[in-house]
């Protein structure tokens, strides 16, 4: 009996053990391929496969890794976009406007994903805007998830740490230097650019510095950073053709004489005229002029988040909000339908269930994380429960540290994800911390970043920081975004659109570089003219249509928050 007994143990362990091994071999044999998916990434300033961090944790989870094709590098428009979806495929995974999104369901090109957003953990919380805006836009299934969904009220507004995050951006110590004067207006704001200029005509490298570096990357239908401008002077972009208060009570045309447009396009040319703007403007990229910004050679910066709003210690050049017109900064709110771009997967994209996972998993806390604030235990810590950023990271952002293989390899800034788009909005609350994901709007950032610099700004105005000055001056104005999507064009319409914006981009930097005021005006009467035989009045008229449908849109979400 005993020897059976041992026999039968014997044979039980190497049943054990021979099935350990079919599972193992079974594993095996379904462990999953490294898939490389191209992803058209529509606002990315990075081109080629992620790299760094990033990329090495998407694939120790996935197996996954990605080519970024961002149409931003390739300066194309919309062209890289348009020939890619003549060929059948715009990418694995797609990250462009609504229009553009249309046009793929239209042709076939996109995968079904209500099954999929079905059996998710983090999606399908934001399942009811993501089917909205699909049936808004006249799909007969879920093709597309919108991106920076929130779940924050949407008259609150986008803050950048404690700053409105497009605004005027200055070096506290030059402006100091000439006394804080009051910007009033464009001529004074020239004024002040080109005292600081005076006094710093030179970096520490030895490098020219110029009031304004351009770039060309972003126009799109008219030159991008004159159309940013107008947010320091109380109006935004609502549309291509039209220039709104954020309240949509105030409205001018784009081709309005002495408008908004045209102001901001004249403020460059005067900069330009008194040897206040870079002259490679016209003709350099984004990603070299912000390789200026960082070597200190652009004296105005127009977001919050380029170079010096890094800087915690006390360097004199930190960049400050500084106030360039008396009237109010526009700010867009929160919107939890997204804001007008979206994430689409190609349908025959190898292993959608694995690509529905990643996405999944991106808009999860940890994804979040992963995106807006960086890598944790390296970039950021906690402590009591709070996210705090590291020293190493701070060293990392301004000397370009890079990381061991162990970690992916390569300069930890590098290293963050290159889509320029999550699904979910950094600036929303992560449920496991109470803290905002994006790292600059945490309280541990805000508080600790209040070097000499911040101290002296807080001084002269009387506020702890650049968003309650603003407010408690009445000078921030929030855009309400809701479920308002526009009615699709007719191709006819998007054509002379197109049309009219090449133009408009074309005479804008014609007008910027302008020998004399004489040349100036006939380039913008000539702009005018071409757009007007063009058809221009059609897009207007159809800008002013989708202008009324947007305020009783936002007056009918104001009273359901009333």
């Amino acid at each position: 009996m005993k020897r059976r007994y041992v026999f039968k143990t014997i044979s039980l362990i190497f049943s054990v053990f021979l099935a350990c091994i079919l599972v193992l071999c079974g594993c095996s044999k379904k462990q999953k391929e490294l898939l490389t998916l191209d992803v058209f990434a529509g606002r990315a300033n990075y081109q080629g496969l992620q790299k760094g961090w990033y990329a090495k944790i998407v694939r120790d989870k996935f197996n996954l890794e990605f080519n970024i094709i961002a149409p931003n590098i390739s300066r194309g428009g919309n062209l890289l976009f348009d020939s890619r979806l003549s060929a059948g495929k715009v990418g694995d995974i797609v990250i462009t406007s609504y229009n553009n999104m249309t046009e793929c369901v239209e042709a076939g090109v996109l995968a079904d994903l209500t099954s999929y957003l079905e059996k998710t953990t983090y999606l399908k919380q934001y399942l009811d805007a993501i089917k909205v805006i699909n049936e808004k836009l006249g799909y007969d299934a879920i093709y597309i998830i919108p991106t920076s969904m929130s779940t924050m009220p949407a008259t609150e507004p986008l803050l950048y740490g404690a700053s409105p995050e497009l605004a005027s951006y200055m070096p506290w110590s030059y402006y100091k230097e000439i006394g804080c004067p009051v910007i009033k207006d464009e001529n004074d704001l020239l004024n002040a650019l080109a005292q600081m200029q005076h006094n710093h005509p030179y970096n520490k490298n030895g490098d020219k510095i110029y009031g304004f570096s351009l770039f060309q990357d972003w126009d799109e239908g008219h030159m991008s950073l004159a159309a940013n401008m107008v947010r320091s002077y109380g109006f935004v972009n609502t549309t291509p053709s039209v220039f709104t208060s954020a309240d949509l009570s105030k409205i001018q045309r784009l081709t309005e004489d002495n408008g908004i447009y045209y102001r901001m396009l004249h403020l460059y040319f005067e900069a330009n005229q008194r040897g206040l703007l870079d002259p490679e403007s016209g003709v350099q990229s984004f990603d070299t002029m912000y390789k200026k910004a960082k070597n200190n050679q652009v004296l105005y910066l127009w977001w919050a988040w380029m170079p010096g709003n890094y800087d915690y210690g006390n360097l004199k050049e930190r960049y400050v909000f500084i106030p360039v017109s008396s009237e109010p900064v526009v700010c867009d709110g929160f919107s939890k339908y997204g804001d007008g771009y979206a994430y689409a997967v190609d349908k025959n994209t190898k292993d959608i269930k694995r690509v529905i996972d990643f996405l999944d998993w991106m808009a999860s806390p940890e994804g979040m994380m992963c995106y807006s604030a960086g890598l944790e235990n390296v970039g950021y810590k906690y402590v009591n429960g709070k996210p705090v950023y590291t020293d190493f990271s701070m060293e990392a952002w301004k000397n370009g540290l890079t990381l061991g293989e162990e970690y992916g390899g390569g300069t930890y800034s590098e290293g963050y994800c290159q889509f320029n788009d999550s699904i979910v909005e950094k600036k929303d609350i992560n449920p496991e911390t109470g803290e905002p994901y994006f790292s600059e709007n945490w309280s541990s950032t805000i508080n600790g970043n209040k070097g000499i610099a911040i101290q002296e700004w807080i001084q002269h105005y009387g506020a702890d920081t650049p968003a309650e000055y603003l407010l408690k001056n009445n000078l921030l104005d929030v855009v309400i975004k809701t479920d308002y999507v526009p009615e699709r064009e007719s191709k006819e319409l998007q054509l002379i659109r197109e049309n009219c914006g090449t133009l408009i981009k074309e005479y804008s930097w014609k007008m910027v570089f302008a020998e004399s005021e004489e040349q100036f005006k006939d380039y913008w009467n000539i702009l005018k003219e071409l757009l007007y035989s063009n058809g221009y009045e059609q897009v207007e008229n159809a800008d002013f249509k989708i202008i009324e449908e947007m305020r009783k849109s936002r007056e009918e979400y104001l009273k359901k928050i009333e």
